[in-house]
C-alpha cells in the first residue's frame, strides 16, 4: 500500500508539466547561450562599423591630401619647366618671392644625400636679416622615386612649423639645377657631437633633453607624421640649448593611431624590431628611437652596436 501511494504522489509532478531542476538548468544555460551569442554579435558589428568609419575617414583623408597635392602641383611653375621640377612640390626662383639674390653663403655646413647644406645670411620677405642653414639639393641626384620623399620632407616641415622643439622651414625655391629648403640656423650642432665632447651627459641634462624630444614627437605623432631616423645626429641644438628635432627626408606622412607602415629604413641601431623585421609598424618606432637615444645620452652608447656593420645586421 506504501509502495502504492507513494507511485500515485509521483504521477501528478510529472503530469502537470513542471520542469525538473536539471531541464530549468538546461534552459538557463541555453539562454546564457544566447545572449552570450547575441552580445558577441553586436561587439562584432560595432567593431566592423568602427573599422568601416576608421577606413572612410583614412580615405578621405588620403582623397583630401591628394587634391592639395595637385593643386599645388598645378601651380607651380610654366608648363616649359621639366616635368620633374612639377612633381617637386617647390616654388621657383622666378616667381619673384624667393631666390638665391635674397642670401650671402657664407661656408659648407654638411653634407645631404641629395646635395649640400650651407650657412647663409640673408633677409627674407618682411623679416629681418639673420643666419639659415639652405639645404641645396641637386635636381640631376634625385630619382622619380625620391620625389615623394622631398615631398613628404617638405609637408612634415610645413605641418610642424612653429613649434618649439621642431626645426623650422621658412621656405623652398628652386633654380634650373637645385631646390632649396631655406631652414632655421641651430649654431650648437646636433646632440652627438654634444656627446662627444663629454662622453655621456648629466642625469639632469639627459632628462631636460628627453623632455623636449618627446614632447616633439607627441606633437608629431598628433599630426600623423612618423620620423624612422630619429637618432641623436637628427636632434640639433639651438644658441640657447634647446634641442630640435630635424631631417625628415624618411617621415611618413598620415600615419595616425591605428593606420600602420611598412617600410625597412632607418639607422641600424636605433631601428626597431619591427622595422629590422620588415613587419608592418605604427608610432611605437619613434617611441622605441627615444628610448635608444635616452640610454645612449645617459652612457654614452647605444644599447645595441657592433663594430661592423654586417655583423649588426645579423644579430
Amino acid at each position: 500500500m506504501a509502495a502504492v501511494a507513494n507511485t500515485s504522489q509521483k504521477q501528478p509532478a510529472s503530469s502537470s508539466g513542471e520542469p525538473t531542476p536539471e531541464r530549468v538548468e538546461r534552459i538557463d544555460f541555453a539562454r546564457q547561450q544566447e545572449i552570450q551569442c547575441l552580445k558577441d554579435h553586436c561587439e562584432t558589428q560595432i567593431r566592423m562599423l568602427q573599422d568601416m568609419h576608421m577606413k572612410e575617414k583614412r580615405a578621405l583623408k588620403q582623397e583630401n591630401q591628394k587634391m592639395e597635392n595637385d593643386n599645388r602641383v598645378q601651380k607651380i611653375g610654366s608648363s616649359s619647366q621639366p616635368q620633374q621640377d612639377r612633381q617637386c612640390g617647390i616654388g621657383t626662383a622666378d616667381d619673384g618671392k624667393v631666390s638665391l639674390h635674397n642670401f650671402q653663403f657664407i661656408r659648407r655646413l654638411g653634407e645631404h644625400r641629395f646635395g649640400t647644406v650651407v650657412l647663409a645670411k640673408g633677409k627674407l620677405l618682411g623679416g629681418l636679416e639673420q643666419l639659415y642653414a639652405i639645404k641645396a639639393l641637386k635636381k640631376r641626384t634625385i630619382t622619380p622615386s625620391n620625389i615623394c620623399d622631398i615631398m613628404a620632407e617638405k609637408e612634415a616641415l610645413m605641418l610642424t612649423s612653429g613649434h618649439p622643439f621642431i626645426m623650422t622651414l621658412y621656405s623652398c625655391f628652386q633654380n634650373k639645377d637645385h631646390i632649396f629648403f631655406v631652414m632655421e640656423f641651430m649654431s650648437g650642432g646636433d646632440l652627438k657631437d654634444q656627446l662627444n665632447k663629454v662622453e655621456f651627459f648629466s642625469e639632469k641634462r639627459a632628462t631636460f633633453y628627453a623632455v623636449e624630444i618627446t614632447l616633439a614627437v607627441q606633437f608629431l605623432h598628433q599630426h600623423g607624421i612618423l620620423h624612422p631616423d630619429l637618432k641623436l645626429e637628427n636632434v640639433l641644438v639651438d644658441s640657447d640649448r634647446h634641442c630640435k628635432i630635424a631631417d625628415f627626408g624618411l617621415s611618413k606622412l598620415g600615419v595616425f593611431h591605428y593606420c600602420k607602415a611598412r617600410t625597412q629604413c632607418g639607422t641600424p641601431f636605433c631601428m626597431a624590431p619591427e622595422i629590422v623585421k620588415n613587419l608592418l609598424y605604427g608610432q611605437g618606432i619613434d617611441w622605441w628611437a627615444v628610448g635608444v637615444m635616452i640610454y645612449q645620452m645617459m652612457t654614452g652608447h647605444p644599447p645595441f652596436y657592433c663594430d661592423k656593420e654586417e655583423d649588426m645586421d645579423d644579430d
